[in-house]
C-alpha cells in the first residue's frame, strides 16, 4: 500500500525468508515535513525473536525509490545483523534500528531529484543453515521511540553523598 503520511511501512509482524523482501506499505516522499527534517526516525523493532540461523545475516535497508516497487533505489541507510544470538533480534520487542533520518533524506533528496518518490524497506535475509526465522515491525515517526522500561538513559553528575562523621 502507498501511504502518503508517515507511518508503518511494515505493520504485519513480517516474516522474513531467504532472499530479500520489501516493506507491505511505502511512504510518497511528498508527506514528509522537511521544514523539520531533524523529526524523523526509522525504526525497526524485533517482533518474534530470532529463531535458528546461528550463521545467518539479516541486512536492514531503507531506500528511496523511483517506483512503489522498490525496484530502482537508493540506500539511504542500512544495517547488517549476523548471527540470531545479536541482542538487537535475540529478543521480542528489541529496536533493531532507532534511529533519526530525516536530514540524510533530505540530502539525498537534492542529489536524486524529484524522481525518488517513494521510501521503502528492503529486508534481505541469507539464511546459512536454512532454519532462520524473525518476524519484524518498522516504520517512519516523526517522534523517537521509547526506550526500553527501565533503562538507565543518562548518567547522573551527581554523587552519592559522603556519609557524615560521627560527632558533628
Amino acid at each position: 500500500m502507498i501511504l502518503d503520511r508517515l507511518g508503518k511501512m511494515e505493520a504485519g509482524a513480517l516474516a522474513l525468508v531467504a532472499g530479500a523482501v520489501d516493506s507491505t506499505n511505502v511512504i510518497q516522499v511528498a508527506a514528509l515535513d522537511f521544514a523539520h527534517p531533524t523529526d524523523l526516525w526509522w525504526v525497526v523493532d524485533t517482533h518474534t525473536a530470532a529463531g535458528g540461523g546461528t550463521s545467518s545475516t539479516y541486512q536492514f535497508q531503507l531506500i528511496l525509490s523511483q517506483e512503489s516497487t522498490l525496484d530502482t533505489n537508493i540506500q539511504i541507510l542500512s544495517r547488517t545483523v549476523t548471527g540470531a544470538a545479536s541482542a538487537c533480534i535475540a529478543t521480542a520487542g528489541k529496536h533493531i534500528i532507532a534511529c533519526n533520518v530525516g536530514k540524510m533524506i533530505k540530502d539525498l533528496m537534492g542529489e536524486a531529484g524529484s524522481d525518488y518518490a517513494y521510501i521503502g524497506m528492503i529486508i534481505t535475509l541469507a539464511d546459512g543453515n536454512g532454519t532462520a526465522t524473525l518476524k519484524v515491525n518498522g516504520a517512519l515517526s516523526n517522534s523517537e521511540p521509547q526506550t526500553e522500561y527501565a533503562a538507565q538513559v543518562v548518567d547522573s553528575n551527581v554523587s552519592v553523598p559522603a556519609a557524615a562523621s560521627a560527632g558533628s
